[in-house]
C-alpha cells in the first residue's frame, strides 16, 4: 500500500488532485463492488509501477458494467499491460461496457484509441458485448409493456444483433449479416449508439443529421422513440467525489 501511495503522488504531483491515502485507496478497495481480482499491480525489476482498481456494477435490468475508478501508471509499458489486463478480466466477467476517467498524456491518447471519448480527460467508454447491452438496455417493464411485439435489427458498426421484445421478455439472436425479414432495421456506428444510451445524443437529432439511419419511413418514429428509452441510468462512477 505505501508503494501504491507514493506512486499516486508522484504521477499526480503537478496536476490539482484529491489526496491520495492509504485511506482513501482502501475505501477503493473495500468497495462492495470491487472483487480482488478487480485490483491490478504492475512492477518493472521489482518496482511498483502502475496499479488500477475495477469495480463491476449491474443495473437493476442486467447491464453489467466496469468502472476504472482508479488508474495511475509511472511508466508507459506499464498502462499498456494495466489495459489489456483489465479488459481480459472484463471479457472473463461477461462485463457489458466499461468506463474510464482517462489519464493525461500522448501516451494515453494511443492506448485508449478506438474508445468513445465524451470530453477530454473526463470519461471514456467501451461496449464489450453488444448483444447483452442490447438485452439489458431494452429489459425495462416500459419499454417491454410499448414495443410488445415489435422485433429490431441493431446494426451498430459492423455487428448485428436482432431483438424481439414480448410483454414477458426480450429475446437476442446475434444474427450476423442476416437480420430477420419482419425486424425493422436500425443503422449507427458504435460511437454513435454508445452516444445515445448514455444520454449524450438526442437519437431525433442523430437521425436528422444522417447519424443513425432506420430503414422504412413507417418504422423511422417508433424506433426513434424506441431509442430515448434506451438509457444506461448511471453511466459512470469515479472514486473522487467519495474524497472530498
Amino acid at each position: 500500500m505505501p508503494s501504491l501511495v507514493a506512486l499516486c503522488e508522484d504521477t499526480l504531483a503537478e496536476n490539482p488532485h484529491f489526496a491520495c491515502s492509504t485511506l482513501s485507496l482502501k475505501h477503493s478497495i473495500s468497495s462492495p463492488s470491487v472483487s480482488e481480482d478487480g485490483v491490478f499491480v504492475a512492477e518493472t525489476n521489482g518496482k511498483t509501477t502502475g496499479f488500477a482498481i475495477v469495480s463491476i456494477s449491474t443495473e437493476p435490468a442486467g447491464l453489467k458494467q466496469a468502472n476504472i475508478i482508479e488508474l495511475q501508471t509511472r511508466e508507459p509499458s506499464s498502462l499498456n499491460r494495466l489495459i489489456e489486463a483489465i479488459l481480459h478480466y472484463c471479457n472473463r466477467m461477461d462485463v457489458d461496457a466499461i468506463v474510464v476517467v482517462q489519464p493525461v498524456g500522448i501516451l494515453a491518447d494511443t492506448v485508449f484509441k478506438g474508445w468513445l471519448r465524451f470530453d477530454t480527460g473526463v470519461m471514456m467508454g467501451r461496449a464489450l458485448s453488444l448483444p447483452s447491452l442490447i438485452h439489458a438496455l431494452l429489459s425495462v417493464d416500459k419499454i417491454k409493456n410499448s414495443f410488445a411485439g415489435r422485433e429490431v435489427a441493431f446494426n451498430i458498426g459492423s455487428e448485428a444483433v436482432v431483438a424481439g421484445i414480448t410483454a414477458e421478455g426480450i429475446n437476442i439472436v446475434d444474427s450476423g449479416d442476416e437480420p430477420h425479414l419482419t425486424a425493422a432495421e436500425l443503422f449507427s456506428s458504435a460511437d454513435t449508439f454508445l452516444r445515445i444510451v448514455l444520454g449524450r445524443l438526442n437519437p431525433y437529432m442523430a437521425n436528422m443529421t444522417g447519424m443513425i439511419r432506420v430503414k422504412g419511413l413507417r418504422n423511422t418514429l417508433w424506433i426513434l422513440r424506441l431509442l430515448r428509452m434506451m438509457k444506461i441510468e448511471r453511466p459512470f462512477y469515479t472514486s473522487l467525489g467519495d474524497r472530498m
